[in-house]
């Protein structure tokens, strides 16, 4: 049996997976697999060093079951060329599945969040009050440039956007209240210490929740919180998915291609 870095084992993987998979695939697999395959040699991957390594995981629990499976593949693509006689993690149950969060904040519970965020003038509080008005994405919000910010819009470029749309979506008075407490002192409102926007999530949250008495919720369940709150209020649906940047339901298939509306 050949000796391999894991290394030299995922550039083998990947260049495998362009010619069998779609190009969204081996995006995906390339991600996973830099970010969470540990360095060294593939054969001295064990099971209970990769368990533990999941564990650290146990707060992004989506994270936790994508790293978990990407990296199973790659290890019976491994068996499979004879760098390792068995999967260590074959039959790992707890790590890769994932049960998507349902949790929407009462109005009460969702007052206790934005009042809280209002309570400082801090990047991480201004990012949860501007998630909470706007329904954006935190990683979207946190990368938003002054020169995208109008008296009434603001814009996400397809560079920025998850779903690599470009998303210009009206703001109302308190949002532009909460704009002008934060300081141009940068081209971004939220430069962070690289310059490329804040990423300081899991410690900030964690501060930011410290004297809150309300059950435990995700940044995204605010803005799933923002979609449920306009479908009470009677927003149609449609609506709401642009406001959302989504491209599937009304906004899926044909309807996407064809239907360029703004609302």
């Amino acid at each position: 049996m050949s000796i391999i870095t894991v290394s030299e084992a995922r550039k083998a993987f990947l260049s495998h997976c362009k010619v069998k998979n779609r190009a969204g695939t081996v995006k995906e697999y390339t991600r996973l697999l830099k970010a969470h395959l540990p360095s060294g040699r593939v054969r001295d991957m064990s099971r209970q060093s990769l368990m533990a390594y999941f564990r650290t995981l146990q707060d992004k629990p989506s994270a936790q079951a994508h790293a978990a499976t990407a990296i199973s593949v790659f290890l019976n693509w491994c068996v499979t060329n004879g760098w390792i006689n068995f999967n260590p993690i074959a039959g790992l149950k707890g790590f890769t599945s994932y049960t998507p969060c349902t949790r929407i904040l009462t109005d009460d519970e969702l007052i206790v969040v934005f009042n809280h965020a209002l309570s400082q003038q801090k990047p991480f509080y201004q990012i949860i009050a501007l998630c909470i008005l706007t329904g954006q994405r935190r990683g979207e919000v946190a990368k938003i440039r002054w020169k995208h910010v109008t008296e009434n819009t603001i814009t996400i470029p397809r560079e920025v956007a998850k779903n690599k749309r470009e998303l210009t979506f009206p703001i109302g008075e308190l949002t532009r209240t909460i704009l002008d407490t934060i300081p141009q002192s940068s081209d971004m409102l939220f430069s962070g210490r690289t310059g490329t926007g804040f990423n300081s999530w899991s410690k900030s949250k964690k501060l930011f929740d410290k004297d809150l008495e309300i059950e435990h919720y995700t940044i995204h369940d605010l803005r799933r919180t923002f979609a449920s709150t306009h479908a009470q209020l009677g927003t149609p649906i449609h609506v709401v998915e642009k406001l959302l940047n989504h491209v599937s339901g009304s906004f899926g298939g044909v309807a996407g291609i064809y239907n360029r509306y703004s609302y």
